[in-house]
């Protein structure tokens, strides 16, 4: 018997287009599953690396002090740009050489940083503002040792401001008795104390030039603060006067005359002073002065280099001139005193070496215990010339010295990141942090 020859035969194309719409349905889901899990991951990590960098940058505000994210030239975040900006009309605006950077709010822009071990490159922005908190309010005042002190002579025989007085009187009157006015009687000729006062239509304005010199080499660190102070007056002051009558019975005729008076100035007041106990660079200068209350003053300190330098300006009361020492003169000294404070408002400038071209960056912080020509603000004291402002503030004088307490102030911190190269527009904003720290 002759069996049957079975005859094999592989898949049809139908089979196979029908086994590999199976497969896809089995698979699709699966890819789509894996490739979502892989989109995820990338973007967890992103977020990390952002929240971490984030965290670094707020964690590097917190342990700098604020003169130092003040300072230019400083640069704790590792970024390859470090610039200050302001805000406004919704964008972000560098600040130019000749702005000022408040202390109470700022903005530190930074561009191109890296999350430590990547390679991706962010920009960020850090903004601490110290205006959202009430008890911000209050001056701030900081304790610094006194390394250094000039004090302007109190003796009516070296005060220069009395000497000055004195000196326009007297070319006041030889005025009164020379050329044109020899034969007029004078009714209203100031002295010393008319022009120490601005009284009696007399008028001495002033300035304090303070030149400190700069501290250079190798011993910079340790060496002694060295300069000059020079003080400049100019002064003027308008007269009355009678002309007798004529031989036909006239009346007398009264008349007026306006004297310039020229300019007296000091000789330079050298002086070299420093901290002796430590034998270290002294970190601040205090100049103890008396007020001009005879007309405008000017205040005006010249930080000769770019080492750190705290510069306190400290208002004393002058003692009584001009008038013997009794009680009832005390009593009339401290009224005219207290009427001339009521109005006293000089002008203060600090002048420093600034070309950030060439790496110089202003390092000098003003502090001053009265209020300026130009004070509006309770920080916005000093009259800017060729610096960035660091820091502006009051502090309490008493006795003839500075006494204060330590203050911290809150800051409101927001660290904000962006995609590089976009100047921190909106559209590129990737993260913010906020926090708060205390400087």
């Amino acid at each position: 018997m002759v069996g049957k020859r079975h005859k094999s035969r592989g898949f049809s194309l139908v089979e196979v287009l029908v086994g590999v719409m199976i497969l896809g349905l089995v698979v699709s889901p699966l890819l789509h599953t894996m490739v979502t899990a892989m989109g995820t991951a990338r973007k967890g990590r992103v977020a990390q690396n952002l929240n971490v960098l984030s965290r670094n940058l707020t964690e590097t505000v917190n342990t700098q002090a604020l003169s130092a994210l003040l300072d230019g030239q400083n640069d704790a975040f590792g970024a390859a740009g470090k610039q200050f900006y302001k805000r406004g009309d919704g964008r972000y605006t560098a600040l130019t050489d000749d702005e000022a950077v408040g202390s109470d709010h700022f903005y530190i822009g930074l561009t191109d940083l890296t999350y430590p071990g990547g390679s991706t490159e962010y920009d960020a922005m850090i903004e601490l503002n110290a205006t959202e908190y009430d008890n911000n309010d209050e001056a701030v005042s900081i304790y610094t040792a006194m390394d250094s002190i000039f004090t302007q002579p109190a003796s009516a025989s070296e005060n220069p401001d009395v000497q000055a007085a004195e000196y326009f009187a007297d070319q006041a009157f030889e005025l009164s008795i020379g050329g044109e006015y020899a034969d007029k009687e004078f009714v209203n000729l100031p002295d010393a104390s008319d022009f120490f006062f601005r009284k009696n239509g007399a008028e001495m304005d002033r300035q304090i030039i303070i030149t400190q010199d700069a501290r250079t080499g190798v011993d910079a660190e340790t060496k002694n603060i060295n300069g000059s102070v020079v003080y400049r007056y100019s002064a003027s002051c308008k007269v009355s006067y009678r002309v007798a009558a004529g031989e036909d019975g006239a009346a007398d005729v009264e008349s007026s005359a306006d004297f310039e008076l020229g300019s007296y100035e000091t000789e330079a007041m050298d002086f070299s002073i420093g901290d002796e106990q430590s034998n270290a660079a002294p970190k601040a200068f205090y100049l103890f002065f008396y007020p001009n209350l005879g007309g405008d003053d000017l205040i005006d300190f010249q930080h000769g280099d770019t080492l750190p330098l705290r510069v306190f300006l400290v208002r004393q009361t002058p003692p009584l001139y001009f008038l013997p020492d009794t009680e009832q003169n005390q009593a009339r000294w401290t009224d005219s005193v207290n009427a001339a404070l009521g109005t006293y408002r000089p002008t203060v400038q600090l002048r420093e070496p600034f070309d950030p071209a060439a790496g110089l960056r202003p390092r000098a912080e003003l502090y001053l215990n009265f209020g300026t020509a130009d004070g509006g603000s309770k920080y916005r004291f000093v009259t800017v010339h060729d610096r960035i402002s660091v820091f502006r503030g009051l502090f309490p004088a008493e006795d003839g010295l500075v006494v204060q307490e330590e203050k911290d102030r809150l800051y409101q911190v927001t660290v904000t990141l962006y995609t590089a190269g976009e100047d921190f527009s909106d559209s590129a904003k990737l993260t913010v942090l906020s926090s708060t720290v205390v400087k």
